[in-house]
């Protein structure tokens, strides 16, 4: 969605393409908006405009915004933004990609596996309708996974049980 800043007006356009094309914005500033009803949503700056346009009595604010949609790392967090509206959605559907997400979340909230000289990769072992089978590890060099733990997760629960360890751990 693309939102118009001016004054009270807000204009909502759907952006579907943003949401398949961009996973994180480094370079752009956002802030969280919260609306009336609670609901979360984050906006960044849609580069394509400008900052300002002068008008003969100072200057209106004409800047857009962009707000997310899909899984979106912010900050170091993945988070899911509804594809369609951008409201925050807490607790998603355990596809193997939310289980993903939200598991390397939970894994950096802990401590885990955050001293890897690679970037962690989670890779589905086994799918079914009430659980996932997720491997965590990093590739050395393409063909080489090293598997650093699996963790089994309940879709209805929204858990994650460690193969090695004993600490059953909540996703939502």
């Amino acid at each position: 969605m693309v939102r118009k800043a001016s004054g009270k007006c807000k204009v909502f356009l759907l952006t579907a393409i943003l949401s398949l094309t961009f996973h994180s914005f480094p370079a752009w500033a956002g802030q969280w908006i919260q609306d009336e009803i609670g609901d979360w949503y984050y906006e960044v700056e849609n580069e394509e405009t400008g900052d300002g346009l002068a008008r003969e009595g100072g200057v209106q604010d004409t800047r857009e915004t962009v707000v997310l949609t899909g899984w979106n790392r912010i900050d170091g967090r993945w988070y899911y933004l509804d594809s369609q509206t951008g409201v925050w959605i807490p607790r998603p559907s355990l596809t193997s990609e939310a289980a993903s997400h939200l598991l390397d979340n939970k894994l950096k909230d802990l401590g885990l596996y955050q001293d890897e000289e690679e970037e962690l990769e989670f890779k589905v072992d086994y799918e079914d309708g009430s659980q996932l089978i997720l491997s965590v590890g990093y590739e050395e060099k393409p063909g080489q996974f090293h598997r650093l733990n699996s963790y089994g997760i309940d879709r209805k629960k929204g858990t994650a049980e460690p193969v090695i360890g004993k600490e059953i751990i909540s996703l939502w």
